[in-house]
């Protein structure tokens, strides 16, 4: 016993168009979850919306920072920055306090951890000067 179906004309032309309407669908929704990975300058992955507290510098491992990139933040785009020096050495403490103003204006915040009360003029000024060059190296700030 053989089943046979008959399809008329005006079936085969639905069908004809369901078919490729079908396949893009699929195709567009599947394209919709891949999401590009944003890295750094130097291809490292990227933390952004979140307040990542312990970077060390690719040049000097002595230098640890804290960083928070706002959720708009663009490889591409040049963002100013704002550098804050708690004086306990606690990076992460402002950042965290700080975040949702990153958000509202686009500001990269960037905190040291080596630089706090009781250190002399000299040394912050050579802490400062290497992550202000690790930070241009290291992400798009204007």
């Amino acid at each position: 016993m053989t089943l046979k179906l008959h399809f008329g004309k005006k079936a085969w032309d639905f069908f004809s168009l369901l078919i490729p309407v079908v396949l893009f669908s699929a195709s567009f929704f599947s394209c919709q979850g891949e999401k590009k990975e944003l890295t750094d300058r130097v291809g490292n992955p990227l933390s952004i919306g979140k307040v990542v507290s312990r970077n060390v510098s690719l040049s000097d491992t002595t230098l640890i920072y804290a960083s928070y990139l706002p959720k708009q933040y663009d490889s591409k785009a040049k963002l100013p920055v704002i550098f804050f020096f708690d004086p306990h050495g606690e990076g992460s403490l402002p950042l965290k306090k700080y975040q949702s103003l990153a958000d509202t204006y686009g500001y990269i915040f960037i905190g040291s951890n080596n630089i706090k009360n009781g250190l002399s003029g000299t040394y912050c000024t050579q802490v400062f000067q290497l992550l202000l060059k690790e930070t241009q190296g290291r992400f798009h700030i204007d």
